[in-house]
């Protein structure tokens, strides 16, 4: 009985040392693949860092470049004239209708009433509007349509209404009555 229960003894610590050995070689093969994943992850952030670092150092590189690119840009754009210039929308709006009525004078038209719309807000600039109501032969029409287009600041022709009269003698035509709507943009120097 001695033996029966000092063998019984034995068998449990073969068994907690069995037991023992088992989940020290399951820790160890589980590990080593927790630290070795973890080092891989590590090194793949410690990769993408890098690309990263590269790719902000490549940039700040050309940042002069660009910089004397946009102040290029910026210089052309003051030289340019494409926008109307004035303090305000109101006085862009009165330096637009008083180019309108030198382009039509100049082509032989008569202004026969003018009205300023409300300028609209489009990011940095501000859209102005100007309706003309003018008489002008019909022969005279593309060549007013013309100098508006390619007049610098920039006019655009967003409507046009024609209205022929018939020639009374028959021999010499009659002036058109035109309605013509007109946009022009102005630069807002209080914005980005």
């Amino acid at each position: 009985m001695r033996r029966l229960v000092r063998l019984r003894r034995i068998g449990r610590r073969i068994l907690a040392i069995g037991l023992l050995l088992l989940i020290l070689t399951l820790a160890w093969k589980a590990l080593p693949g927790q630290l070795l994943d973890s080092i891989l992850d590590q090194q793949q952030r410690a990769d993408d860092a890098r690309r990263l670092l590269t790719a902000y150092q490549r940039t700040l590189s050309r940042a002069p470049t660009i910089t004397a690119q946009l102040e290029t840009i910026r210089q052309h754009q003051a030289a340019d004239g494409g926008d109307y210039k004035g303090d305000s929308g109101a006085i862009a709006s009165a330096s637009m209708q008083n180019d309108a009525r030198q382009l039509v004078e100049a082509q032989g038209g008569t202004i026969n009433s003018t009205m300023v719309d409300a300028p609209v807000v489009e990011g940095a600039f501000e859209r102005i509007q100007v309706s003309i109501t003018l008489t002008l032969s019909a022969e005279q029409i593309p060549a007013l349509l013309y100098a508006i287009e390619s007049h610098s600041p920039y006019l655009f022709v967003i409507g046009m209404t024609v209205t022929a009269n018939e020639s009374v003698t028959g021999d010499t035509p009659s002036p058109a009555m035109l309605t013509l709507q007109l946009a022009g943009y102005h630069l807002m120097e209080d914005r980005p």
